[in-house]
């Protein structure tokens, strides 16, 4: 059971998880929780840990900043209506779905909150799956089971690779173990000097489909050549020096199946180094589909449907360095995205990746050129 706690953020990021949860609504068997995520319409102005903390998007935008000070003031005053906070809440929906939707939750618990019940009536209209407690209400139904998991799916992963033999054994294993099966795995050998395929002989997997390149075309090309073969139903792809975790491809395709207005899902990474002793680790958090007009904050774990490649079609060499940048903002024009608040990836920084290969400046002209091509910011 997936819980996320929603509360006005005094105390929030200080208290333990599990502990809050309990105190909050003694009713609820935290030993069923599996994972607890809090989240908040505003920032704690002392204790704030911002591994513990997932707050509501927009900071920068006036209609945003007036919704929280709106939802602080009912909070606070206390012969202000409760029901006063419906405005606020229409004014910031999309915001607020999108926040509570990335937690994934089969219960969403509301702290601290005098309009919980004006959120809870809010939230049943649009996801009247999830379980919403307030405050008032200590009572707990069973939870149905509402998810939706289609075990004849395929997956399709590509996996571009050029001179990567010094990784690749560790990405190709993550993804023939994961915990869906049904997966087809198109390893493409963009014109690679070492013997590729000879490593694969070790690998009696009918799963595997190698495909090679004459001579290096690129990252685009090696993706175009990858797809172009795949028939999975659901499409991704993975670098040869990152891997990802055992239940990646299960989580992502359960949660685009069980919210079918959902094209496109991407979920947190590890950052990694070279030797990944898994010390020191830190997930990288994902921005809202929004800010790709800024950068590219979508991440390297992602899984989308076969529509989105029929539409968008193939990846552009002229992007290279951010071909990815430029295929998420192509996407975003025409289908809903949405990210995940769960790290299933370890994305591996060192010297001889790309981005490690390359100035930052030669990035950021990259990224200019990708903006400019799809008239952002122009």
């Amino acid at each position: 059971m997936r819980v996320c706690i929603f509360g006005s953020s005094i105390g929030l990021a200080a208290l333990e998880k599990k502990k809050l949860l309990a105190r909050a609504h003694p009713g609820l068997d935290v030993d069923q929780v599996e994972e607890v995520l809090v989240t908040s319409y505003r920032l704690p102005k002392e204790g704030f840990d911002p591994e513990n903390l997932y707050l509501l998007p927009g900071h920068e935008q006036l209609r945003i900043t007036f919704c929280r000070r709106s939802f602080r003031i009912i909070d606070m005053i206390q012969w202000i209506p409760p029901v006063l906070a419906w405005i606020p809440l229409w004014l910031c929906r999309e915001e607020m779905f999108e926040m509570l939707l990335a937690t994934d939750p089969d219960i969403v618990v509301c702290v601290d909150l005098r309009w919980g019940r004006q959120l809870q009536k809010f939230l049943r209209r649009r996801y009247p799956q999830w379980t919403c407690l307030t405050n008032q209400n200590q009572t707990l139904n069973t939870v149905k089971q509402w998810r939706k998991k289609d075990s004849a799916s395929k997956v399709s992963i590509v996996l571009p690779t050029y001179n990567g033999l010094k990784y690749i054994r560790q990405s190709i294993e993550s993804c023939l173990k994961q915990t869906f099966t049904n997966i087809e795995l198109l390893i493409v050998d963009d014109g690679s000097s070492e013997d590729i395929q000879g490593l694969l002989t070790v690998y009696r997997d009918p799963r595997i489909n190698y495909i090679r390149h004459d001579k290096n075309l690129g990252l685009a090309e090696a993706l175009n050549t990858g797809f172009g073969n795949s028939t999975g139903e659901y499409l991704t792809w993975t670098s040869d020096d990152n891997y990802y975790a055992e239940d990646a491809i299960e989580t992502m395709m359960r949660f685009l199946q069980t919210y079918p207005e959902i094209d496109f899902v991407y979920a947190e990474n590890y950052i990694i180094d070279e030797k990944d002793t898994g010390r020191g680790w830190r997930v990288r958090r994902n921005e809202p589909p929004e800010w790709l007009k800024v950068d590219n904050y979508i991440g390297a774990c992602f899984l989308y449907k076969r529509k989105v490649h029929e539409a968008i079609g193939k990846y552009n060499p002229r992007t290279f360095l951010v071909e990815d940048y430029d295929y998420w903002i192509r996407v975003s024009k025409q289908f809903r995205m949405q990210r995940l608040f769960k790290p299933l990836y370890y994305y591996r920084c060192h010297k001889d990746s790309l981005t490690g290969k390359y100035r930052p400046e030669q990035v950021k002209e990259k990224v200019r050129l990708v903006k400019q091509m799809n008239k952002i910011g122009v």
